[in-house]
């Protein structure tokens, strides 16, 4: 859940109405809008154009996006009045060459969960044994690709990357039509 997204309330009610956890998915690279008054957030921001490029920020501005996530979780945390289940983020910041130290540490410090695609082990963090990309393609949006999938997971704690959501004519999101058949399957 984007808690500054316009419908976080919603989401996390309709969420918590299936038992599904929820878990917070910290933006500084997406549209929304931001709780720090920085020019590097957001899809104009620097840290897009870093996780794009493979090119390390500074550690001022490193310390900017932390303090981001900081208020986001805050937010979430006073607004449910709950922890959320776990952590992630919006776009893959791990491809930022200088980040992963600093998220890992922001991380080990709320001691909540996490998702990250590199080797976060030294860190000593929580978080999935494998994670699954097959089920976000048109093509592979069936049960039998979902139930395929799960299958052939490895023992352990598998993660399933969705984006689950409801059509939108004016999103102009790029995976808009497939968030809905996600829900629907």
């Amino acid at each position: 859940l984007m808690v500054t997204s316009s419908f976080a309330d919603i989401t996390y009610d309709q969420a918590r109405e299936h038992n599904l956890s929820v878990g917070l998915h910290l933006n500084a690279s997406g549209e929304g809008g931001f709780l720090t008054n920085s020019s590097i957030l957001g899809k104009q921001g620097k840290v897009n154009s870093a996780f794009k490029n493979g090119l390390p920020l500074e550690a001022s501005e490193v310390d900017e996006v932390i303090e981001e996530f900081r208020r986001q979780l805050d937010l979430f945390i006073s607004k449910f009045k709950v922890t959320p289940d776990h952590l992630n983020h919006h776009h893959p910041l791990y491809m930022i060459p200088n980040f992963t130290e600093a998220f890992a540490k922001f991380v080990k410090e709320v001691n909540i969960p996490t998702r990250w695609f590199r080797d976060i082990s030294p860190y000593k963090l929580r978080f999935p044994d494998y994670t699954e990309f097959g089920f976000f393609e048109d093509g592979s949006l069936t049960v039998d690709k979902l139930i395929e999938l799960l299958n052939a997971s490895p023992e352990g704690v598998t993660e399933v990357v969705l984006h689950p959501g409801f059509y939108d004519p004016n999103s102009t999101s790029s995976y808009n039509k497939e968030r809905e058949k996600q829900v629907h399957i």
